[in-house]
């Protein structure tokens, strides 16, 4: 389909032919497939070279002369990257990013947002010295066209783990979320988030349609392939007896997953292997079993917990020892947690408590809502989760405030 949609866009007018209304329709049509399927797309820049500008009926005209000497993409999916050189006799380039980006030419650059900006899918020309070796580096800044969402990972970046209903960033914006299998045929399917950076309800509406439907998987949105052999760390509850519900309007009209003591959460095939200080962030509500020990975000062979705690209206942060803050039990909260032994803070709400947690690390399977011999797992709705390798800045327009504020204005409460 972006082949598609790149050789509609390169379509040209001339002097012997006029552009048609099928074209058009086509044009539209191939925008809405594509924008329909961007879950399922790279983020390339496609790149044509020439030698001289256009020629008709003997005068210069301000296109290329085709044919092109090469036509090339190169994948920025993970942000950014930096293209082979040009051939020694380009002059000219044509460049089409599928999402928004900046560019820089040069023999070895490092583009940043405040370089050249192309939107997504206009095709732009430059004009390049030739035999000069040069290469153009490109840097995504936007994910889906159109889209003005602020996610965690545009407030602090560099998760190893984020889980949620709502993507984790802006550049993320389009990409698969989650799993879920319906009760009447086990069939199961992926639901993305939209340009808004909430994810598609309608779809999980009509699949879930006259049944009943359950998470199976919750996939990592960060892309850093931070778990053990360079994997994504996604979290999955195979076992249907253990699958939590999916619930449609969980938190304000946004969907969550609802556990009871019967369900268990989910876990990462691959060890999570992080050392002191690292940062946790959710947000969930527990429903029941408030003198239970419940686990939302653990290490499953290290002791590293974050978890409502074994006595009503408190949430903690286990490595060794635990801080514990209020947090009332039967409401939602934005938790932050921040393992550094002696300087250990829990935020709920943005209120910080700070203590001592002990100097554990992870390096098991990590898990989302699991239970594990000693604790429980959680009992109550489950909206969100984020992992990230350092200790968040506190304090007033710090990181950690920022992120409270980011997470409460998301969901609504």
């Amino acid at each position: 389909m972006r082949k598609l949609l790149t050789f509609l866009i390169a379509y040209r007018v001339s002097s012997h032919s006029k552009e048609t209304t099928c074209a058009k329709v086509l044009l539209a049509m191939a925008c809405f497939a594509l924008f329909g399927s961007a879950a399922n797309a790279a983020d390339l820049l496609y790149i044509s070279e020439y030698t001289a500008p256009g020629i008709s009926r003997g005068l210069v005209v301000q296109i290329p002369q085709e044919a092109s000497l090469d036509q090339v993409t190169a994948d920025f999916t993970s942000g950014q990257v930096q293209s082979n050189a040009f051939k020694s006799s380009t002059n000219i380039v044509r460049l089409v990013c599928t999402v928004q980006c900046s560019v820089l030419f040069g023999t070895n650059s490092t583009a940043t947002s405040a370089n050249k900006l192309l939107p997504a899918l206009v095709p732009e020309y430059f004009a390049i010295p030739p035999g000069q070796n040069f290469k153009v580096f490109v840097q995504k800044t936007g994910g889906f066209p159109g889209s003005s969402y602020v996610g965690p990972g545009d407030i602090v970046s560099g998760a190893v783990g984020f889980y949620s209903c709502q993507a984790y960033s802006e550049a993320k914006v389009g990409t698969k979320a989650y799993r879920i299998v319906r009760a009447s045929d086990s069939t199961q399917t992926d639901i993305n988030s939209l340009p808004n950076g909430h994810c598609d309800t309608s779809t999980p509406a009509t699949f879930c349609a006259s049944t009943t439907c359950k998470f199976v998987t919750w996939y990592d949105q960060t892309g850093a392939l931070a778990c053990a052999g360079g994997t994504a760390c996604d979290v999955t509850q195979s076992t249907s007896a253990s699958q939590s519900a999916w619930t449609a309007s969980a938190l304000n009209g946004f969907p969550c997953a609802t556990s009871t003591s019967s369900n268990h959460g989910w876990v990462s095939t691959n060890a999570l292997a992080l050392a002191q200080p690292f940062t946790f962030s959710s947000v969930s509500e527990r429903t029941t079993a408030f003198t239970t020990i419940e686990r939302i975000i653990a290490s499953n062979t290290t002791g590293i917990s974050y978890n409502y705690r074994g006595f009503t209206n408190t949430i903690g942060l286990t490595a060794g020892s635990t801080v514990s803050a209020t947090a009332s039990d039967s409401a939602f909260h934005a938790g932050i947690g921040m393992t550094n032994n002696a300087s250990s803070v829990v935020l709920i709400d943005g209120t910080p408590t700070t203590g001592t947690t002990g100097t554990s690390t992870m390096s098991g399977s990590l898990s989302i809502g699991d239970s594990s011999a000693a604790d429980a797992p959680l009992q109550g709705i489950f909206c969100e989760a984020g992992i990230w390798p350092s200790a968040m800045t506190t304090g007033a327009g710090s990181q950690s405030a920022l992120l409270n504020a980011n997470m409460h204005s998301r969901w609504g409460f």
